[in-house]
């Protein structure tokens, strides 16, 4: 699930990185790295945060299984 995982955050920066070539395409290098920039770090950043506490929860105290959603 890690490499899964993984594999779709890639995808996502990606996907950022050519829908910027469009804009560069169109309106020029500048306008398209201002935009890329802050989403691309945004997007890095939410998905390490949402990943860390949605898709691998926290095993449970007594070591059973995991429970899903957020970390207390």
């Amino acid at each position: 699930p890690a490499l899964a995982l993984r594999a779709h955050a890639v995808l996502v920066a990606e996907r950022l990185v050519l829908a910027a070539a469009v804009v560069a395409a169109g309106a020029g290098t500048t306008p398209a790295l201002a935009l890329l920039t802050p989403l691309l770090t945004v997007s890095v950043i939410t998905q390490s945060r949402m990943r860390s506490r949605h898709e691998f929860p926290a095993p449970l105290a007594d070591g059973g299984p995991t429970l899903p959603g957020p970390r207390p």
